[in-house]
């Protein structure tokens, strides 16, 4: 909401009844509303694409469209928008087909006045607002506010297919913190939680805006890199590497991360493929005793399909 009050847009293609909405609504002040106007849906969508609007109320009979899909066009654009639906008389079938699809509410044209219009958007608005808090609650890990494994499963297909699309790449980071067990054991688990907080807030602090991290399970987090070059994600792992490093040093706990890397389409074209050729406890990649760190690309053909993968992770001589 803007510092004026609610923005309101307004898609309805009668001008006279667009005004009387907008004169409804100018007569609240508590709270006050400003009312922009699209007389078609495809003039609505521009609008909404500049992000400026805190509620819609949409006729679902435009000059460009008509019916529910009004609705789903303008709900696909901007998911998280609040939309009220204006019917004809004779339409309460297709307001309650569209609230069934995510619409807020509906309101049929002519039965309308000042405080039902003014409080249906109120609830609208924190109507949507709960349904995304939850929404949000469903897909985070309780300890480390990541985002959690079963989210992680649908997200996942999501950036795939449109790597397809992009004909771009996906880097899959499967970081597993050394030795989490002995602190768990030596420290106690409160200590352990309070170091999974840190180092996942370290991890997605090394990481950009536009990659995506989540808690696999215990000690273990998924990182996915978007479009990066194969020395971008050695840079990346790094980063990670010694931002955890840093925490380890700062709690005398010498934490270090084990990272395995998968790319997508090159190692593998399934989620599953991706996370387990991912993973950087494969029992062909060998720890001795020492403590020097190592990059190197290993092979297997059992594993891999003849194909390059990359693992980051410390190496014991």
């Amino acid at each position: 909401m803007s510092e004026n009050g609610i923005r309101v847009l307004l898609i309805e293609d009668d001008p006279t009844y667009s005004t009387l909405l907008a004169r409804t609504l100018s007569r609240e002040s508590n709270p006050k509303f400003e009312v922009s106007s699209a007389d078609r849906l495809e003039t609505g969508l521009e609008r909404l694409s500049e992000g400026e609007t805190d509620v819609v109320i949409l006729d679902l009979s435009l000059p460009d469209s008509k019916g529910v899909e009004t609705f789903s066009q303008v709900h696909n654009q901007v998911p998280t928008m609040p939309i009220i639906v204006l019917t004809g008389y004779d339409d309460d079938s297709l307001g309650l087909e569209a609230v069934g699809k995510g619409a807020q509410d509906y309101l049929v044209k002519g039965q309308v006045d000042t405080k039902m219009l003014s409080r249906v958007m109120r609830y609208a608005i924190e109507r949507k607002r709960a349904q995304e808090a939850l929404a949000e609650q469903a897909i985070r890990d309780a300890l480390t506010n990541l985002y959690n494994r079963r989210y992680l499963t649908r997200r996942m297909e999501e950036e795939l297919r449109r790597a397809e699309r992009e004909h771009s790449n996906r880097a899959i980071l499967l970081c597993d913190l050394d030795n989490f067990k002995v602190i768990n054991d030596t420290q106690g688990h409160q200590a352990g939680d309070e170091v999974l907080k840190a180092v996942a807030k370290s991890i997605q602090e090394s990481t950009r805006g536009t990659d995506l991290v989540f808690r696999w399970g215990g000690d273990e987090i998924v990182v996915i890199l978007t479009e990066s070059s194969r020395e971008g994600i050695v840079a990346a792992a790094e980063r990670i590497r010694k931002g955890v490093q840093r925490i380890g040093e700062i709690s005398y706990l010498g934490l270090d991360l084990s990272i395995g890397v998968a790319l997508y389409p090159d190692h593998g074209q399934t989620v599953d493929d991706l996370i387990r050729l991912a993973d950087p406890i494969r029992p062909f990649i060998s720890r001795r005793r020492g403590g020097t760190r190592s990059i190197s690309e290993r092979r297997s053909s059992r594993l891999m399909k003849n194909r390059s993968r990359w693992c980051i992770s410390r190496s014991w001589t």
